[in-house]
This record gives C-alpha cells, structure tokens and sequence, in this order.
C-alpha cells in the first residue's frame, strides 16, 4: 500500500478512518470539525465542574443565537477559526440560496459529560447535549417558511469544548449523536 500524501500525510491509520468519515458526514455534522486526537497522547483526565456545565449551557445559547443572527464577531469570540470557518461557509450558502435561518427558544434538556481531557496545555470536554429549539429557515424577502416549523424541535449533538491556559471555554467541535 502506498503512504498517504497530501493531507494525510502524518495520520496514523485511524485518524485516516476518521478523516474520511468526516468528509462525508452532512454539512450540520461539519459545522464544526472533529478533534482528531494522536494515538497515545491523550495525557490524563480532567475535572469538570459545575460551572464548566453552567458555561457550556450557556455556550449553547450563545453559540446558535449569534449564529441565526449571523453574526460572525461574536461567533469568532466563542468558537475555533476551524469552527468558524464552516459556519460561515454556511452562512453564505444561505445568503446565496435568498435564505436566513431562525433559531430561538433554545433550552437545554440534559447535558451529560462524554469525556474530558487533557493535551499538552489544553483541556476539552465533550459534553452529550439534548436541547430543543424552534429552528425555521425562511425566505429573506417575504419571510415565508422554506423549513421547520414553529414548533420546537429536539436534538442532540455531542459539542466539544476546549481551553488553553483555564482560559474561556470555546466550541471546538459538534458531532450528532
């Protein structure tokens, strides 16, 4: 077999595994990219407190709000230029499209902590998060529904939050589960 070039050249076998999964995940699962993760260097464990899970609710809330108000300042203040960079993608294909995305009443249901750890200097924990919200795609001009419903729709994902330094935490990664 032939090593790996371009971008996966420096992959072990199941990153590539993962990568490719990636690419072919829907463009909601893309919003944010995976962590991929060296094999053998997650380093130990980390605590999760209280107001770490107070601070990602919040994040929720934050994170999809400046998103419908397609607002990329503050989605640059509370996710990864990785994160970013497919959320804006995103957001210009609704733009292109005639189309913006409403999001609102965004409630937490449960939130149950996946995994936490530790890289070098920086901590993640990936947190399972069901939460409902009315999410409607309508038409710029006129406002008519194109998608949902006004009535509040359940999911769950799998966020993935990271901090350098206990610095604030940020979104790094959403995976549906």
């Amino acid at each position: 077999m032939a090593a790996p070039s371009g971008a996966d050249a420096g992959l072990c076998e199941c990153e590539r595994s993962l990568d490719a999964r990636y690419r072919r995940s829907s463009r909601r699962q893309r919003a944010a990219p995976i962590i991929w993760r060296r094999c053998g260097t997650r380093e130990r464990t980390i605590t999760v407190s209280e107001e770490d899970f107070n601070t990602f609710e919040k994040k929720l809330v934050d994170v999809e709000t400046a998103y419908a108000e397609e607002n990329l300042g503050k989605l640059k203040t509370l996710v990864t230029p990785e994160v970013l960079s497919y959320l804006a993608e995103d957001l210009a294909e609704n733009t292109s499209r005639g189309v913006v995305n409403e999001i609102r009443d965004i409630k937490l249901l449960q939130g149950d902590l996946a995994e936490a750890w530790r890289e070098g200097g920086t901590e993640y924990a990936s947190v399972a998060m069901r939460y409902a919200m009315v999410d409607i795609t309508r038409e710029r001009a006129g406002g008519k529904i194109v998608e949902g419903s006004e009535t509040p729709k359940e999911s769950t994902e799998v966020w993935t939050f990271m901090r350098s330094g206990g610095g604030d935490w940020i979104l790094s990664a959403i995976q549906e589960a």
